[in-house]
């Protein structure tokens, strides 16, 4: 009896309707319209409706619409063990964290604002942004990160996405 217990508190788990682990990646992306990134920016909420993503070889990049000042431009190129993001969804291996920072790291944020700028990740503490699922044609996800235009910092934070392919 008490080796059924394991596998009984499993079941109940998966009957009460509570996220699996790939679900907890990114709670919220599911939820999203598609083409909708919103973030919160320097402690303001922001979104846009007008985001896509498009591949660039073995790199995923995903762009937004210019919104409220921030139009940001995010590339996923590789995993910590320098795995081509291309390959981890081609071998089913989501979800997966790219460390954004710069190429070296895995990938990197751009963003480009009314004031200032651009800013980059590329000089800062960075962040990462994590591909939960591809559904539907659109990539899910979430990201943080801050970025850098060498005289101010901006940061973005509780970072959601899901956004369709450039058309």
């Amino acid at each position: 009896m008490r080796a059924l217990a394991p596998l009984v508190a499993m079941l109940l788990l998966t009957l009460s309707g509570c996220p699996t682990a790939d679900d907890a990646a990114c709670p919220g992306a599911a939820d999203l319209a598609s083409g909708t990134v919103q973030a919160t920016v320097d402690g303001a909420a922001w979104e846009t409706t007008g985001g896509a993503y498009l591949w660039g070889g073995p790199s995923l990049q995903i762009t937004t619409d210019r919104v409220d000042g921030w139009q940001l431009s995010v590339v996923a190129q590789r995993d910590a063990e320098d795995t081509t993001l291309q390959d981890l969804v081609d071998a089913g291996s989501l979800p997966v964290t790219v460390t954004l920072l710069s190429g070296i790291e895995g990938g990197w944020a751009l963003v480009h604002a009314d004031e200032g700028g651009p800013y980059e990740t590329d000089g800062t503490a960075g962040g990462e942004i994590t591909i939960q699922e591809l559904a539907d044609g659109d990539v899910l996800g979430c990201f943080h990160f801050e970025a850098s235009d060498g005289t101010s910092t901006v940061v973005f934070e509780d970072g959601l996405l899901r956004v369709p392919e450039s058309s």
